[in-house]
């Protein structure tokens, strides 16, 4: 089958590929175009941001402190009444919101280190 003139596509200029640049441009130029990254990214930022922020909200938003036992609320639901129980309690009564924030930090970053 021959090609003629008639029967050649012709691609217009404009949906021709963005010239290449460096690497890291390119690796930019296609992060932020897929927005599926970008929501992670938020996510990742928040929950860093609460994570560095955890002893601010455990002693001004739910007035509780991560060391804090509470024999009489074992296994409390969760509730809204009491913000500190908003994912209910341990076996020990302690807040599982509080120690899910302080949960984010890294465990090497919340060791407390060797004087030797």
């Amino acid at each position: 089958m021959a090609t003629t003139a008639a029967t050649a596509r012709v691609v217009p200029v404009a949906t021709l590929a963005r010239p290449s640049r460096s690497l890291w441009d390119n690796a930019f130029y296609k992060l932020r175009r897929d927005k599926l990254t970008i929501g992670a990214f938020v996510v990742l930022f928040i929950l860093a941001a609460l994570s560095i922020a955890a002893p601010l909200f455990s002693e001004y938003v739910f007035h509780y402190r991560f060391e804090q036992q509470d024999l009489l609320h074992t296994y409390e639901k969760p509730q809204f009444a009491n913000l500190a129980y908003l994912l209910g309690s341990d076996e020990i009564g302690r807040s599982q919101v509080v120690r899910l924030l302080y949960g984010y930090r890294s465990s090497s970053a919340s060791r407390p280190r060797s004087s030797t």
